[in-house]
């Protein structure tokens, strides 16, 4: 189909660097009015590849740092046309992780996701937009080093295919997000992926495409839709795998 970008509000969380801001340079460049909502802008990204775009210090950990968001972007540019709700943060916890860490989880990498979609699909599912979800390929399969992470982004993955079939019969168009391995301080806490992880302007780049097809699953490596094949065809197979790159990362001090 044919996307127009032309003077659309695009509001982008975690904007000032990583995926959200090669998504934000992308809607800019296509000619949206954009917003890069983030704690701050004091990023390597926002200092050597500035854009078009209006930086707003937000906090989304919390129901409330969402709606004042919200109600600051539509005070000064209009009803949000596209929303990417991209923030999200990684931390190495195995289960003796403390419940604040828990908390701070759940609030961030699922329920920010939950809180803005209760403030803009409704209006949405009305007039049309875009809703994209930033989980992770480890919301299909998981991830070794951090049970928090790998239970949230299931939960964020959960999320969006929900607001996908319930709101398939309205103008709302839903798509979820889920990289494998991105040159971003993420990674950090998986050294497994940097070998084969992508560029966030690469992400980027399927995002488009995706919203051009309307395609809801969004990947980067062709080896995250065949694990989740194996998954769903022999658990045990994949269980025995993950196994494997755990004990790996064990093995290198993870």
């Amino acid at each position: 189909m044919k996307l127009d970008f032309a003077n659309k509000v695009a509001v982008v969380t975690g904007g000032a660097g990583g995926i959200g801001h090669a998504m934000a340079r992308r809607f800019a460049d296509a000619g949206a009015k954009v917003v890069l909502a983030d704690l701050t802008d004091d990023t390597p990204a926002m200092r050597e590849n500035p854009f078009s775009a209006r930086f707003l210090r937000a906090d989304i950990s919390t129901e409330a740092g969402v709606l004042a968001m919200l109600r600051d972007v539509e005070a000064h540019e209009g009803a949000v046309d596209i929303f990417a709700s991209n923030a999200g943060i990684a931390q190495r916890m195995d289960i003796t992780a403390s419940e604040d860490d828990w908390q701070r989880m759940m609030n961030i990498n699922l329920m920010s996701h939950v809180w803005a979609a209760r403030h803009l699909v409704p209006q949405m599912a009305e007039r049309g937009g875009q809703f994209i979800v930033t989980a992770s390929a480890a919301g299909l399969l998981n991830e070794v080093n951090s049970i928090g992470y790998g239970v949230t982004k299931h939960g964020a993955v959960g999320f969006a295919e929900w607001l996908a079939f319930h709101y398939a019969d309205t103008p709302l168009q839903v798509f979820c997000l889920c990289p494998e391995g991105v040159q971003t301080p993420l990674i950090e806490e998986a050294d497994y992926l940097k070998p084969r992880a992508v560029t966030p302007a690469l992400v980027a780049d399927k995002v488009i495409a995706a919203m051009k097809e309307q395609q809801f699953m969004i990947t980067t490596h062709d080896s995250t839709l065949k694990g989740l094949a194996v998954k769903a065809s022999d658990y045990d197979k994949f269980i025995g795998y993950m196994a494997k790159v755990s004990a790996d990362e064990k093995a290198r001090g993870g």
